[in-house]
């Protein structure tokens, strides 16, 4: 702070009663003088130089206005700091249905193995590849792709992933060989990671006092869209090629990504400024030293291994004798 010298006219009026040395007892010191005006100086200058708050900008408030550089956000749909999104039931319920419409890409295949042996020229022994790479790949993405989603904003992601599941449905449609359909469905296995990006934005979207009936809901989704594709499939290929599920699911993800585009709100990164490397080290680490997280995720990949030996088994023992099932 400045240091600002008063005149006290009190002290005027005292130096005729007192001698010149009593006067100069009052007076200011010169060095002290110099010493303040300096230091009044040196933080005027410090002041100056230093960063206002007011103009700190965080990387988390700028409002994105395009996805992708080109795609623009509709205005509705932008990320406003001071203006959070408001989360309701109806689009809870349209991210649990995305979910399902995503997860049953997975699960297309596993009623439809028979057929697929028929078309492919193929034992039961190598058809059983193509839902073992399926789910393969789907681990992979869930290790890879998943913790994207904490460092992109994940509008954008969800686009990005609904796209290329709805471009590798289109793959499986048209395989001309085993093989071949064996990849394209670990590829699909890959990026058929929308279920986790959209529960935890669901966390962030919602309020704190229905945060867990949020999640509850997305994760319903997933959990129906399982047993509709086996149903929807199984139905389809009774009556016409198994190849047309994938036709219809494709047309369904092309479908979503344009209702996400028009529905999904914009929301910042979680952490910009970590690194991929970084975050699979973290998750690495944790999954070594945490007890729980051992004992979930041993729990999910004993119980999901038993979920899909056993449903692939039983699709070649209800279309043998006495079932007779064609699906």
């Amino acid at each position: 702070m400045d240091c600002t010298i008063i005149y006290i006219p009190e002290l005027a009026l005292k130096s005729s009663q007192h001698d010149t040395s009593q006067l100069t007892k009052h007076m200011p010191n010169p060095k002290l003088l110099k010493r303040t005006e300096t230091t009044s100086s040196d933080t005027r200058d410090l002041i100056t130089t230093s960063p206002s708050p007011s103009n700190t900008v965080s990387p988390k408030d700028v409002v994105n206005a395009l996805n992708f550089g080109f795609l623009p956000i509709p205005s509705r749909l932008r990320y406003e700091p001071g203006k959070p999104f408001s989360f309701g039931l109806p689009l809870n319920l349209f991210f649990g249905s995305i979910n399902g419409l995503t997860v049953a890409s997975l699960y297309y295949c596993q009623p439809l193995l028979v057929q697929m042996a028929k078309s492919f020229n193929l034992s039961e022994e190598q058809v059983t590849l193509i839902p073992t790479l399926t789910q393969a790949g789907y681990a992979t993405g869930l290790v890879f792709i998943s913790p994207l989603g904490d460092l992109v904003r994940r509008r954008e992601l969800l686009l990005m992933l609904g796209c290329l599941v709805g471009i590798f449905n289109l793959g499986l449609a048209l395989s001309p060989t085993g093989k071949i359909f064996a990849g394209i469905s670990y590829l699909m296995g890959i990026v058929t990671v929308v279920p986790p990006v959209i529960i935890s934005l669901t966390g962030d979207l919602a309020p704190p006092e229905r945060r867990a009936s949020a999640i509850a809901i997305s994760v319903t989704g997933a959990l129906i869209g399982i047993l509709y594709a086996r149903v929807v499939a199984g139905i389809v290929a009774e009556f016409v090629s198994w190849r047309i599920i994938y036709w219809i699911s494709c047309g369904m993800q092309f479908s979503s990504v344009l209702t996400m585009w028009m529905v999904i709100p914009d929301y910042p990164s979680k952490n910009p400024h970590s690194t991929y490397t970084g975050i699979l080290y973290t998750m690495a680490r944790y999954a070594v030293t945490e007890p729980g997280l051992i004992q979930c995720y041993l729990i999910s990949m004993i119980s999901s291994a038993i979920f899909a030996n056993f449903w692939v088994n039983l699709t070649f023992l209800l279309t043998g004798t006495p079932y007779g099932f064609s699906t």
